[in-house]
């Protein structure tokens, strides 16, 4: 929900924005003095709203859901408060202003898109309240222009949807594989992490081997070398006992056994 909470401030600005300009339209007018509250609170709930979002990047001290669930509770309220806006435009007298009211609103409810499909509740809570209440408007002046309004708000609103669903199906498959390629990751360095730790284990092993043979072969050749001098030794000593059995001991003359 990360791009929802990031496109806050913008859209935050955007309804700052129109709520002052659609104060600064109806100022003169009958409704100055309602305009004026509703544009206060359009401005107070979207400053509330961006920091609510705020909060969740900066201190993230509760769970995501109530997170979710305070952010879209606001734009919702922001969405009534403009379906007030809306309704008192069926009043005046002046259709050139209530155009241009209108036109205001469906920037902001053709804007929103970019800003709040990335959840579904999020932008229903904010456009349902204002078509309602415009698509209200047009069939309370009962003329056959409004009829026609009507109609084209009516195909308008059903494209907005189309476009915002659609919007959340890509952005909803493009987590969905970003959540999969993260698990592929993982699960790609787990077993990098096991071969690596059988490649460690092996060269152990292999080291421990090598460092047996080099001992056992040590252990051969000095083994080996021992028998060597142990035959040397006895070959003297055959040799030594050959010479006595053929010589005196004290004179080292050759005995009778010689001859």
């Amino acid at each position: 929900m990360e791009p929802l909470f990031k496109a806050t401030l913008s859209g935050g600005f955007a309804n700052i924005f129109a709520a002052c300009l659609v104060y600064l339209l109806l100022h003169n007018t009958d409704h100055e003095a309602n305009a004026l509250w509703l544009s206060v609170g359009i401005i107070i709930i979207s400053v509330l709203r961006i920091i609510v979002s705020n909060h969740y990047f900066t201190k993230n001290k509760y769970k995501l859901n109530s997170y979710l669930k305070l952010h879209v509770f606001l734009t919702l309220l922001i969405g009534i408060v403009w379906a007030i806006y809306e309704f008192m435009q069926h009043r005046p007298s002046d259709e050139a202003l209530r155009n241009i009211i209108y036109l205001i609103n469906f920037g902001l409810i053709a804007g929103s898109i970019t800003t709040l499909s990335t959840y579904r509740g999020a932008y229903l809570s904010y456009m349902l309240p204002q078509a309602i209440a415009i698509f209200s408007v047009f069939i309370i002046l009962d003329t056959e222009f409004s009829y026609y309004m009507a109609f084209a708000f009516f195909v308008f609103m059903a494209l907005m949807i189309t476009t915002s669903l659609n919007i959340y199906r890509s952005h909803k498959k493009e987590i969905e594989l970003t959540v999969n390629n993260k698990r592929l990751i993982n699960d790609l360095s787990d077993e990098i992490n096991v071969r690596e730790q059988i490649q460690f284990e092996l060269e152990h092993n292999k080291q421990d081997l090598e460092k047996k043979v080099t001992e056992r072969t040590k252990e051969l050749v000095d083994t080996n070398l021992y028998l060597e001098n142990v035959i040397d030794k006895k070959e003297e000593a055959e040799k030594s006992l050959q010479y006595l059995a053929y010589h005196e001991e004290l004179t080292g003359l050759p005995n009778k056994n010689l001859l």
